[in-house]
């Protein structure tokens, strides 16, 4: 099968059987000091293996995703809806509760580059960047993996608020967001990402990354898409008439 083929194989993505903003949240996925900023944590490291991935990855974590996720959330403040701040990092101090993938990593990365792959609670790497600081009303689900099901009670927190469609936001695309977005999409969540509002540390991985979860997960929209569309009726699959 040729890659023609395999796209007219695909479908456009599904939609919904039902939208309703009451039962939505943001989330916003590992906007973290440690993950978007140049002079913090995994910044410091890519320094040093990729300047190149360095400049395009928080060149666009700055000027485009940041700015729309903030303007995401004033959106959905100002509808009183649910916001999720999604983090990623270990609960204990000597990272022993992380998944044995991660310790690998941690223990290769400190070694490469005498720089921790994790950091603690309480330290400021695991902290949520000023310019998105999370309010009084939103949640804050640490989670121990890629995929916050795998290792938070996000998926019981979001069924006792009675949400179902997950709008997501954050980093890096192809890597934690993709991972939690799919892990939604397998227990039916209505799952969306928001293109201009994610990055990872190349075009071309985001890319492939959206294509994927648009055709077969969940959808796509622009952070303008999101704003406009709402109440979102438009996502709602079409019943047939008799």
């Amino acid at each position: 099968m040729n890659e023609e083929d395999f796209s007219a194989f695909i479908t456009e993505g599904p939609d919904f059987l039902e939208v309703n903003p009451k039962k939505t949240a943001l989330v916003i996925v590992d906007m973290q000091y440690d993950n978007v900023h140049p002079d913090y944590g995994a910044g410091l490291r890519m320094k040093k293996k990729n300047p190149e991935s360095v400049k395009y990855f928080y060149d666009r974590a700055k000027e485009i995703v940041t700015p729309n996720i903030l303007r995401l959330i004033d959106f959905f403040r100002k509808k009183k809806i649910q916001i999720i701040y999604i983090t990623f990092g270990p609960n204990l101090k000597k990272s022993s509760d992380l998944y044995d993938l991660g310790k690998v990593e941690d223990i290769k990365i400190k070694k490469i580059y005498d720089i921790p792959n994790f950091y603690p609670p309480g330290s400021i790497e695991r902290q949520v960047i000023p310019e998105l600081k999370p309010g009084e009303n939103d949640l804050i689900i640490n989670k121990t993996s890629a995929g916050a099901f795998a290792t938070s009670a996000i998926d019981a927190i979001l069924r006792n608020l009675w949400i179902k469609t997950l709008i997501f936001t954050g980093v890096a695309t192809n890597m934690c967001v993709e991972s939690t977005f799919r892990e939604a999409a397998d227990r039916s969540y209505n799952c969306v990402i928001v293109d201009d509002a994610c990055a990872t540390y190349d075009q071309q991985s985001h890319d492939a990354s959206i294509k994927i979860l648009s055709q077969i997960f969940g959808k796509s929209k622009a952070t303008q898409e999101i704003i406009d569309e709402y109440p979102w009726n438009s996502w709602i699959v079409k019943k047939e008439t008799k």
